[in-house]
Parts: C-alpha cells; sequence; structure tokens
C-alpha cells in the first residue's frame, strides 16, 4: 500500500489542498491520504478553512465508517478514503514567536552580520519585518527564515512525516506532494526550499529509490485589490496584486533551474488566461479566506493523478504534461483532465455523484432526523422509510445526533466550495457547464466583497425536484440525469450492497442511487 502525504504550503497552497482533499474524497484521488499545512501566517483564513475541511471529512468518516457504531456505513464509496492529518498539530509555521524578524533569527551569528546586511536592507522593511503574518510578497525572505527552521530537529510535525515514510519500509512506496505558488511570501518561498530539503533528507535516509516527490505549482490567476495607505502615506508593506507577474517571470527563470537538480519527479503547473479579480484586499489576518476558484480544480485533479499513476509512470525520462479548455469562455467537463488513466470521464462521474449526494442529502436529512413519534405519519405514507429501514432505528438508544451533525459539516463544506467556483467563474463571463447549486446556497451578500457561501440549512419538497435536477450538468450527447422522483422510486426499491446499520442504510443509498 502507498503512503500518500500531501503538504499545503502557504495561503494558495492551502486552497490546492482543499480542492485536492474535496476530489480525493469523491473517489478520485488515493484510498488514503494525510495532509499538512505549511504557513507563517497561522491566522491566514485560506488555511483555516483547509484545515477545517479536513477536520470535518475526518469526523464524518469516523462517525459512518466505525465498526462499533449503532449508524454505520459498509461497503460503497461514500466516506471510504482514508482523509486525515499527517499530524494532531496541523499546521507547521517556522517561526513561531510572535516577535520573529530575520534580525532575530540571524541575530545569533555576528560573524554573518555584513552578509546579513548586504542580502536584506535593514529596517522594517525586511529585516525587522515581523514575521508573524507570513512573508508579505517577499519569497527571498521567507526562504532564509524557513531554511533555519527546518535545520532544528525534532519537530512533531516533521518527525511524524518521516515516521510515515520510514513506517512504509522498502515494501511500501511513499509519495509527497507539495502544493503552493510562484508568487506571493509563504508559498514561493517555501515551495521550492521546502521540497528542496526535504529531497536531500529523503536521499541521506536511503529512501530514495523508495520515496517519489511531486509539486503542483500555481501561476498568477488572480487579482486583489492595492493595499491602503497608512498615516505616513505609504502602503502597508504587503503583497501588490501588480507585482505578481514580476514575481513570478522571476522565479520561473529560478525554477528552470530549478528542475535540473531533479527534485521533482512530478510537477503540475497551473495557470489562467485571465485573473479572477477578488475586488479586496487582505493581508495576515483570518480575513484572508479567499474563495475556491476554476484552477485549483484543475490543480487538484492534477494531484490526484500524481497519487493514482502507476509507480512506473513516475520514474524514467521527464516528461511534460499539459491540458486546455477548449473555449476560452466557457469550462465544461471535457476541460477537466482526468486523474484515472482507464475513465476518461472520472471527474464528471465522481464529482457530479458527490454533489447530487450533497444535493440530496440537504432534502433527506430532515426526514430522517427526527425521533419515530414524530415521524408517524410520513411512515406510513413513505415506502422509503420501511426499506431503508429509518423505521427500525432506535432513536433513544442509538441517538444518531453526532453522524448526522457531522456529515452535515462535510456535505456543507463540499457545496459551498463548489458554489465558489461557479459563482467566481460566472462573475468572470465563463459559460460554466458543470454544475448549478445556487438552490443549495443562501442568495450571496453583495455588501461584502469576500462574504462565505452561506449553505441553506435544508432543501424543502418544493425545491428538491428543481435543485437536484440543476445540481449537475450532463456533458452534450449524454442522457438526462434520473431526477429525484426517480431517487424516491429507488430508495423504495432497493438498499445499496453491504452490511450497513441504523441509518447507513439510508446514507449509503442515497449515495449509490445519485450516481450519474
Amino acid at each position: 500500500m502507498t503512503v500518500n502525504i500531501l503538504l499545503a504550503v502557504g495561503g494558495t497552497g492551502a486552497k490546492v489542498a482543499e480542492a485536492i482533499v474535496h476530489a480525493a474524497a469523491a473517489g478520485l484521488g488515493p484510498d488514503e491520504l494525510r495532509v499538512g499545512f505549511i504557513d507563517q501566517d497561522d491566522s491566514n483564513g485560506n488555511t483555516t478553512r483547509a484545515r477545517a475541511l479536513v477536520s470535518d471529512y475526518a469526523d464524518a468518516r469516523r462517525q459512518w465508517r466505525t465498526s462499533a457504531g449503532a449508524h454505520r456505513i459498509d461497503g460503497g464509496t461514500l466516506l471510504a478514503p482514508d482523509i486525515d492529518f499527517v499530524h494532531a498539530s496541523q499546521l507547521w509555521t517556522p517561526h513561531p514567536d510572535a516577535n520573529a524578524t530575520l534580525a532575530r533569527i540571524f541575530g545569533t551569528m555576528p560573524d554573518d552580520k555584513p552578509l546579513f546586511d548586504l542580502l536584506f536592507r535593514p529596517g522594517a522593511d525586511e529585516q525587522d519585518m515581523e514575521l508573524r503574518g507570513g512573508y508579505r510578497g517577499k519569497p527571498f525572505i521567507g526562504s532564509a527564515a524557513i531554511t533555519t527552521a527546518l535545520q532544528v530537529d525534532g519537530d512533531p510535525f516533521w518527525r511524524a512525516i518521516a515516521q510515515l515514510w520510514q513506517r512504509a519500509g522498502a515494501a511500501q512506496q511513499v509519495r509527497v506532494l507539495l502544493a503552493g505558488s510562484v508568487f506571493g511570501g509563504t508559498g514561493a518561498a517555501g515551495f521550492p526550499t521546502i521540497a528542496r530539503l526535504l529531497k536531500r533528507r529523503i536521499d541521506a535516509a536511503g529512501m530514495g529509490g523508495n520515496v517519489r516527490v511531486g509539486g503542483v505549482l500555481m501561476l498568477p490567476y488572480f487579482g486583489f485589490d492595492p493595499p491602503p495607505f497608512g498615516a505616513t502615506g505609504r502602503a502597508a508593506n504587503v503583497a501588490r496584486s501588480d507585482e505578481l507577474l514580476m514575481q513570478s517571470r522571476g522565479a520561473l527563470r529560478y525554477y528552470e533551474a530549478f528542475a535540473r537538480e531533479k527534485v521533482f519527479d512530478a510537477l503540475y503547473v497551473i495557470g489562467w488566461n485571465r485573473p479572477f479579480e477578488l475586488g479586496y484586499h487582505a493581508a495576515d489576518t483570518a480575513e484572508q479566506e479567499n474563495p475556491a476558484l476554476p484552477p485549483e480544480l484543475i490543480a487538484a485533479l492534477g494531484g490526484c493523478k500524481f497519487f493514482r499513476d502507476p509507480a512506473d509512470a513516475l520514474t524514467g525520462a521527464d516528461r511534460a504534461q499539459a491540458c486546455a479548455r477548449g473555449d476560452a469562455g466557457e469550462l465544461d467537463w471535457s476541460d477537466l483532465p482526468s486523474p484515472d488513466g482507464s475513465l476518461a470521464d472520472a471527474p464528471y462521474r465522481h464529482l457530479g455523484q458527490a454533489l447530487r449526494f450533497a444535493v440530496a442529502w440537504k432534502h433527506y436529512r430532515a426526514l430522517i432526523a427526527r425521533p419515530r413519534g414524530s415521524m408517524k405519519k410520513l411512515t406510513d405514507r413513505s415506502s422509503f422509510y420501511n426499506r431503508q429501514k429509518v423505521d427500525a432505528v432506535d432513536y433513544r438508544a442509538h441517538a444518531p445526533d453526532a453522524p448526522l451533525e457531522a456529515m452535515d459539516a462535510y456535505v456543507d463544506q463540499l457545496i459551498g466550495w463548489a458554489f465558489a467556483i461557479e459563482d467566481r467563474a460566472r462573475r468572470q463571463g465563463l459559460s460554466f457547464e458543470l454544475w448549478r447549486l445556487e438552490g443549495a446556497v443562501l442568495p450571496p451578500r453583495t455588501d461584502v466583497a469576500n462574504a462565505p457561501v452561506q449553505v441553506r440549512p435544508g432543501i424543502d419538497e418544493a425545491a428538491m425536484a428543481e435543485t437536484y435536477a440543476r445540481a449537475v450538468t450532463p456533458p452534450p450527447a449524454t442522457a438526462a440525469l434520473p431526477t429525484s422522483a426517480a431517487l424516491l422510486h429507488a430508495l423504495t426499491a432497493s438498499v445499496a450492497p453491504g452490511e450497513h446499520q441504523g441509518l447507513g442504510r439510508m446514507l449509503a443509498s442515497l449515495h449509490a442511487f445519485s450516481a450519474v
């Protein structure tokens, strides 16, 4: 069995990791995945949201896939992939000290002071810049700071990663995928720096033949408003949208030379033809929670391909792989690369089923969550209730509150992520032909530029037919998808295979019968 490790570097890396987790949970990735986050800005909203997703998915899986659970799914693909953190700490912050600066980090080496002054400008812009909010679009500062932190042995986060590949031994292969950006601060600094140091440690441990290192590298694909001017009349010392392309040009020249070191066994570079304008500026705060964007979905499928490719596909001659949209003004299923070499439409099949299940869950959840007594009338007229043995559940002895709430949290994450991609694509003027989830969310706020998606608490019977029918857009020349009426008929006619327990029977059937 392959040990799969995903390391998200910086805020953009966290957004790519978010997309990879959603894709893997839908069945497009590996059967087992361990995720870790690396960010100097521990308040970054992108990282916080991605960490919450991993936590919510892992909790839902524990609730519904535990062998001793009263409500258990046994078989099927819902919550089947084992996705969790590499370590309980979830996040590695290179320099967690709130007062950390380059001057304090390198102050212990007085003999190197002349060189330090030559490389970094004295003052608050570089040497004395506070690092607690990240590297502020200055990867050369981040690279120096991260290098010093990675030289410290014994950190629990990195020790847990080393133990993962050491436990694999010679019999198993280990795949480590880094996700980050070529622009910005933490990701641009950490992506090549950590990859190189990680490769050296792997080789030093004699694991070079057994460990494969991959990378998902994002080119500039979004823009944001300029930072506000302070009382001094100077703009804040933060990343600027108009500098991203210039930074990226220099970085790509570096990567051209970096590629000769053979650090990566596979590298996926993702860009976009016209940047998505976010319409706000948020730096080094929890407000830096940017919406999910279409390029991250493309990046996620590349990451899943790295984890799924056969071992011989990651060795031998250098290869370059590329994909492109058929129409610059449109995004449809044919534009998505498949991580499954044997199934070209795997993204449609897996993501389509996941989203249709999510919509169905928002409707049926209320119908199965109440105590039996209050549902007597519904029981009398709903054959599905009897077929799925919901009427046999002992709500008093085996209250399903915790499993249901865990599934709620994961489903809301999935719908919120998918709708954000759809919403931003449509705002960009793209013809988005993957899914339509407006019926599953509350109307987006217009008074706040980066307001998070609000998922509806439930979908009533009147709205279910239209919301379920529009949830996924079939590719051209594909048969129409089964309706919500067909779903109800399937629930009354049969049960998904498996030794399910309690409400797990209903849950597994709802997922199985939502297939595209």
